[in-house]
């Protein structure tokens, strides 16, 4: 090295701990983006009861090697695991009873008996995906279909 200057060298680990230490920019950005779209999926969840609103869950963020990752999920049991098909929608398909031998409901005339039912399906409401595309690019991220 030359008389009078000084030379600083950092190494790939000391830069991918820059980068994606704990408290680095990179896991800072997917720590705002996570909440950002967590809370936009808050606002666009369907709602009849306020359950499937109220389950979102923000997973821990990862760090491995120089990949910051986190996930958002619907979680609640059995009474959420309905979401994923209100989210992606249903095909058209078959409705029996699993504990009794017949459906019942009350109809405009009165009660109303089946041993099965056509369902039209459902159309999707892909609440979490929309939230996820209306906040990353504002962060700069890049939204994958």
């Amino acid at each position: 090295m030359a008389k009078g200057r000084a030379q600083l060298v950092i190494d790939n680990a000391q830069m991918r701990a820059v980068l994606t230490g704990r408290n680095s920019a990179a896991v800072q950005l997917v720590q705002k983006a996570q909440r950002q779209t967590l809370t936009r999926a808050k606002v666009n969840s369907p709602v009849d009861s306020g359950m499937l609103r109220n389950s979102h869950v923000a997973e821990p963020i990862k760090v491995s090697g120089d990949k910051v990752t986190t996930e958002i999920s619907v979680e609640g049991g059995a009474k959420q695991d309905y979401a994923m098909y209100v989210h992606e929608g249903t095909k058209p398909h078959v409705i029996k009873p699993r504990r009794k031998k017949v459906l019942s409901w009350k109809g405009p005339e009165g009660r109303v008996f089946a041993t099965a039912v056509n369902h039209p399906g459902t159309e999707p409401r892909p609440w979490l995906r929309l939230a996820l595309q209306e906040t990353a690019p504002k962060l700069g991220f890049q939204v994958e279909e």
